[in-house]
């Protein structure tokens, strides 16, 4: 190492360093040592490879042109780590462990949680059956990956300086572990658990059944033969959530159908998805790929496009053990004493050496208590997880049949044999077929509820799967489009016992009445609608809101209610009803959740009072029945709201608009001290939408104001009546590299109502090249 470069690492190190002057000669060295990093530097003096044709277009999207799918998925690998080898390495070791290796304490815990979950164990069980083709190009894609980092192993990305290691090398479990790790976050959720069974424990049956429902229930398909019902599935909506919809051929303006899609998720740096463009002897795929898997999970092909977002059906279940009275290392499964399978690891730990993990598993998976909130408050037995997640599920095989698909037969007949996680996917063909489809694997158990089982129940265990073929759908729907909001996907009467913590219904209320105001539908509507920043509650119950307010009389709801009243229920400009709106309905849920419910059911699901508030509003509830004060209570959570307004934006109401009161930060994980944020970190920036709207943006409180926790991750939009493009927005940029120009220039296209195009003709790409190069070729038979 220079001792140029050693300065530099040794700056971004110190807590005192400040590069924050753009001007001065050390941010200039440290432009000139990240540019050094970037793959075009590193290739210039490389021997050209023998292997795909690699075209970057000025966004930094790489469009692999290979004779044959080894050599594509090669290259796929190749060129993911030269974007994103950082996060590919974070990823890696987060999923086995080794993130305390290089990072220290912090992350200690995470490392025993990814552990004991066994993302490792369950990639290993799954490679043993992979078919040949995903076998194969997962081997491609691993060999591409090494590659690059062989390449560039003296020039690695700055994390790596910064931190002092070397990547991991990549393996085919890697990719498989990240994927298992990726469906965890999306099916585990463990507190959605835990919060419902301390309601049914501390409250009656029918209050836990007011609470353990959505504020207000809309469902991605209806019955149309039954009755509205009195207590739909769903509850627990905590304002992050996904979108996505289609407008099919005969109501498009276009004559084809219109897709759009946008997941949403915690502000994830550098960006949670990787585009890229693969094309083969048997392929041509444009879309959105997760960082350390080589297949588009949504995109389109020439002739057929699909996406998916998360469907919370349960695929997981808490057991409650019953220690052997006789034997602690043993358990009662049936009427069987059996010994814990015990797992004994070493982590290691930056700084601190050696920290010993024992992981005890059960039949049903592994004890979790460490990792989950109690269930009883005076301490619980072992409880166990048991999750689809475990089992092999052909998550690959899937993939890669839907970066083949043709058609929409062939999407519908790929899902039918989906496993995990549970999505709400929609599809389409150039054909003008479409549709919407719950896809996924969910377990069958006697007994119906949202909380914790009991082991040794005969009625808690699984007896089976309900599989994709018959979990609803909608295909070619005569109302010419459907969609979904993570809401309820059905009533009763079609999912049966399937349960979830599905959403509040007001997004996906948003998206059928835009859908089906008028007879037909344009691109510029389908694509509006992602960045519409109406929220359907308060134009529900704002009046209602406003006339409570007025009626305690007290200075804040007063205050309050004149500020609501011209507001147009919008979370976006100048106005300050937005956050007056937001820190009133916060408070006053939880208010009334912690008055409504005992403890220690509060401590966890007080927060999801929202649809109990709802009912009081519309006086569907009486206040009365549970010696609520609901004046006395509107006061208070009126005045603690507009005393947090003033003390964090001051006493001018013209400041607290949206514009400025909600931002939103993307912040590196590996920034730590200032040097290291001022060069990785970007914002805040002024963010529109909230927790309730199609653009959803979940603020939280935050010193400084709102801060964006959650929102869009990535959008796609296709009109299947062009054959030869697509479109996306991303967070950040394709790259993560911070000193790429990829790294930052698409940071406003999600906050400006942008898109890029995703290109798939040649010519078009080789107007829009900033980057050329031949991978090396997979030589591996």
């Amino acid at each position: 190492m220079s001792y140029e470069k050693e300065n530099l690492i040794a700056a971004l190190r110190d807590k005192s360093t400040n590069i924050d002057n753009k001007k001065s000669p050390l941010f200039a060295n440290y432009k000139q040592y990240l540019n050094s990093k970037l793959p075009e530097e590193l290739l210039k003096n490389h021997p050209k490879g023998g292997g795909a044709r690699v075209i970057r277009d000025r966004f930094g999207i790489p469009h692999i042109f290979a004779e044959n799918e080894k050599d594509l998925w090669f290259a796929c690998g190749y060129a993911q780590a030269q974007d994103r080898l950082w996060q590919l390495d974070y990823r890696h070791r987060s999923v086995t462990g080794k993130l305390a290796e290089v990072t220290g304490e912090d992350n200690l815990h995470s490392d025993n949680q990814s552990r004991t979950i066994g993302f490792e164990r369950a990639a290993k069980l799954e490679l043993k059956t992979l078919d040949d083709r995903s076998a194969s190009s997962i081997d491609s894609y691993t060999r591409g990956v090494n590659a690059w980092i062989d390449t560039a192993i003296d020039k690695l990305p700055v994390e790596f300086d910064v931190l002092d290691y070397e990547p991991l090398a990549w393996s085919s479990t890697a990719t498989l572990a990240v994927m298992r790790e990726f469906w965890w976050s999306l099916t585990g959720r463990l507190q959605q658990i835990v919060g419902p069974e301390r309601v049914i424990r501390h409250t009656s049956p029918e209050l836990a059944a007011k609470f353990l429902q959505p504020e207000a229930a809309e469902y991605i398909v209806p019955d149309q033969s039954c009755p509205a019902e009195l207590h739909p599935e769903g509850g627990g909506d905590d304002g992050t959530g996904s979108n996505n919809w289609i407008v099919g051929a005969p109501k498009s303006t276009t004559g084809l159908p219109l897709l759009a899609s946008d997941p949403h998720w915690p502000i994830h740096f550098p960006d949670l998805w990787y585009e890229q463009h693969l094309v083969g002897p048997e392929i041509d795929c444009i879309g959105a790929a997760y960082a350390g898997a080589p297949p588009v999970i949504f995109g389109r092909t020439r002739h057929a496009t699909w996406a998916r977002t998360n469907n919370s059906s349960s695929t997981r279940d808490l057991y409650h053990e019953q220690v052997d009275p006789n034997n602690p290392s043993k358990y009662i499964d049936g009427i069987q004493s059996v010994p814990f399978e015990i797992i004994k690891e070493q982590i290691a730990v930056k700084g601190s050496g050696l920290s010993e993990l024992k992981i005890k598993l059960t039949t049903r998976g592994p004890i979790v208590n460490e990792f989950i909130p109690s269930v009883d408050p005076d301490g619980d037995s072992p409880i166990s997880l048991k999750w689809i997640g475990h089992e092999r599920i052909d998550d690959m095989k899937s993939l890669f049949g839907l970066n083949h698909a043709q058609s929409a037969d062939e999407i519908k007949d790929i899902l039918s044999t989906w496993r995990l996680s549970v999505w709400n996917a929609i599809y389409a063909d150039d054909n003008g077929n479409y549709g919407y489809q719950m896809s996924g694997n969910i377990p069958k158990r006697e007994r119906k509820t949202r909380g914790t089982r009991d082991a040794s129940a005969v009625e808690d265990q699984w007896i089976g799967y309900s599989d994709t073929d018959a979990l609803p759908g909608l295909h070619n729907p005569k109302r010419g489009w459907t969609g979904s909001a993570n809401n309820t996907p059905a009533p009763r009467s079609l999912l049966g016992e399937i349960t979830g913590a599905y959403a509040d219904g007001y997004r996906f209320r948003r998206i059928r009445q835009v859908l089906s105001e008028n007879n037909t539908v344009s691109p510029e509507t389908v694509k509006g609608l992602q960045w519409d920043n109406l929220d359907p509650r308060a134009v529900e119950l704002k009046s209602k809101l406003i006339h409570l307010l007025k009626s305690a009389g007290g200075t804040g709801s007063l205050y309050a209610a004149q500020s609501l009243e011209s507001w147009n229920c919008r979370f976006e400009g100048t106005s300050s009803a937005p956050a007056i709106w937001e820190a009133l309905w916060k408070r006053l849920v939880i208010e009334i959740g912690n008055k409504v419910l005992a403890q220690p059911a509060a401590n966890l699901m007080a927060e999801s009072a929202g649809g109990f508030v709802r009912s009081l509003l519309l006086g569907k509830e009486n206040p009365a029945d549970y010696e609520i004060n609901l004046k006395s209570i509107v006061n208070k959570a009126a005045n603690e709201a507009i005393t947090y307004l003033k003390k964090t934006f001051g006493p001018d109401i013209e400041n607290w608009g949206w514009t400025q009161a909600h931002t939103v930060k993307l912040v590196h994980p590996a920034a730590k001290t200032q040097a290291m944020k001022q060069l990785f970190n970007l914002g805040p920036f002024s963010c529109p939408g909230g927790g309730g709207t199609v653009n959803n943006r979940r603020p939280v409180e935050t010193a400084n104001g709102f801060e964006n926790a959650s929102g869009v991750s990535y959008r796609l939009f296709v009109d299947m009546s062009e054959p030869n493009i697509a479109w996306g927005a991303t967070l950040a940029g394709q790259s993560g590299q911070p000193g790429s120009v990829n790294y930052d220039d698409r940071v406003m296209e999600t906050l400006n109502n942008q898109y890029h195009p995703l290109l798939m003709d040649e010519k078009d790409i080789n107007k829009e090249a900033a980057h050329e190069f031949f991978a090396p070729k997979d030589l591996q038979d």
